[in-house]
């Protein structure tokens, strides 16, 4: 007698059929994780308790004093589960792929890089929206036993969905660095997490009443999700998969959209739409100038069949550090001419010209550190490499401010003429009244010098990239070539 096999209708009965594999696979492992369970228990405990608090706090006739206290407690319980615990769940999303051997296996099927850290984000959205909606009923039974507004409370519990969501991106992004580079980010992260946090509980009605830059605000929020999706997605693409060109293209319609959008808004505190693109740009630059080239004809091929107007923007958004030198400049010409119109537009013609040079100044600095990674090849983890060396800068400038203290003339032309980075701290410490006006030569000459410097140590890479783009060029011509046969062929050219 054979054994009857055994059903999956219960198991078929909970994901629907339309769903994509992946994402029912990360859901099925979210939800059976010690943390999400943890979470969810402690969650629904804690709004129990500080609800039923509430109430009996009510019905005894408590003072106002003790029913904020007690909100205040409810909203940070609320805030430490969707601002803290859930997206601390994505620091693991790759890295536990990766160190399991898993990573390889999902790579062989037919998702694409981009897909797999879609999924694994929608997954944990998905368990964190799940708190949310365990949530509304409460919201709702303090509006009938607290005659509190229920759409306050559903506005500020969509900002904190929001800033959650963008967290988990973030966390994901970060979760193939390091042990030391995710604790570096949870605290560079949770700081100002904390200071926003405290800010929300004290003055939630600024954020449902308009009090804050909304509408810029909600725009950093989403370009933190897809750069840090798109980041992600770079981090686990193939060989020969150009995650470069994808994130770098995102980065500059994000600039240009929040340069547009600070012309348009007509509110008085437009500017921080220009204020936002500093992260931006920030990121922008440890990402592309710490990036090695990539050697792979297929990645130049696209490029190359589009004749010189490809080559041309293939230096811009070619894989590789010597490309997002200009990659990086080029956002920082933008930034600067978002920031020139902002303040002409506002008819502050004196200081229009002095925002505008700061801001190139400004990238400037960021640049400065592709001058000296060249000369440390051997260091393999090229983000620290940019880091310290702007570290490196930081305190030789604080030295320098030390040691000349006093004498402001000196230790501005110093800090100006050799420590671009440095110089903007000086001069934003002293209220722009030193650097640009009376060393505006010597700043002129260092950005020319920093400048020679990365064209001299990139001499090497643009004549790879001019092989890669023939290589390229003969693959086009002959789809059917191999790899092997196309390095056989055509040999990189020897150095000068």
């Amino acid at each position: 007698m054979t054994a009857n096999p055994p059903s999956y209708s219960i198991a078929a009965a909970q994901f629907a059929d339309w769903l994509p594999p992946m994402l029912v696979k990360e859901l099925r492992q979210g939800l059976r994780t010690h943390m999400f369970v943890g979470a969810f228990v402690t969650l629904q405990v804690a709004m129990v308790s500080l609800l039923g608090f509430q109430l009996l706090a009510a019905r005894d006739g408590g003072g106002t004093n003790l029913d904020d206290d007690l909100e205040q407690y409810l909203w940070i319980a609320i805030i430490f589960m969707l601002a803290v615990v859930m997206p601390l769940r994505g620091l693991m999303a790759i890295s536990e792929e990766t160190k399991g051997g898993t990573i390889d296996l999902v790579q062989l099927t037919h998702l694409s890089s981009v897909k797999i850290v879609l999924h694994k984000w929608l997954a944990l959205i998905s368990q964190t929206m799940l708190l949310v909606i365990a949530m509304m009923p409460y919201m709702v039974l303090r509006y009938f036993f607290g005659g509190d507004d229920v759409w306050f409370n559903v506005l500020a519990l969509g900002w904190l969905t929001l800033i959650s969501i963008s967290l988990t991106a973030v966390c994901i992004a970060v979760s193939s660095a390091g042990t030391v580079g995710r604790l570096l980010v949870i605290g560079v992260i949770g700081f100002p997490g904390f200071i926003m946090a405290s800010e929300f509980v004290e003055n939630r009605d600024s954020f449902t009443s308009g009090g804050p830059p909304v509408l810029s605000l909600a725009y950093l929020l989403l370009a933190a999700i897809i750069v840090a999706l798109t980041l992600a997605s770079k981090q686990l693409s193939a060989p020969g998969e150009n995650g470069t060109t994808r994130f770098r293209v995102i980065a500059i319609f994000l600039m240009a959209g929040a340069g547009i959008a600070s012309l348009i808004d007509p509110a008085s505190d437009s500017l921080a739409w220009i204020m936002w693109m500093i992260p931006l740009l920030i990121v922008a630059g440890l990402e592309s100038l710490s990036e090695p080239m990539k050697e792979h004809p297929g990645i130049y091929a696209p490029f190359v069949r589009r004749g010189m107007l490809g080559r041309i923007a293939g230096r811009v958004l070619y894989p590789g550090w010597t490309s997002g030198v200009w990659f990086v400049l080029m956002l920082g010409l933008m930034f600067s001419e978002a920031d020139y119109f902002w303040y002409t537009r506002h008819l502050q013609l004196d200081n229009a010209a002095q925002s505008a040079i700061a801001a190139i100044q400004f990238t400037m600095a960021l640049v400065f550190p592709a001058a000296i990674m060249p000369l440390m090849p051997s260091f393999k983890h090229r983000h620290w490499l940019y880091v310290g060396i702007q570290a490196v800068c930081l305190l030789i400038a604080i030295g320098l401010m030390a040691a000349f203290n006093g004498r402001e003339g000196i230790t501005s032309a110093v800090l100006s003429g050799l420590l671009p980075m440095p110089a903007m701290v000086w001069e934003m410490s002293h209220g722009y009244t030193y650097t640009w006006r009376e060393h505006v030569n010597t700043i002129v000459c260092s950005d020319l010098v920093i400048l020679a410097l990365i064209l001299f140590h990139g001499r090497h890479e643009r004549r790879q990239i001019r092989t890669l783009e023939a290589q390229a060029k003969v693959l086009l011509t002959a789809p059917s070539i191999t790899d092997a046969s196309l390095a056989a062929t055509l040999t990189p050219a020897p150095e000068s």
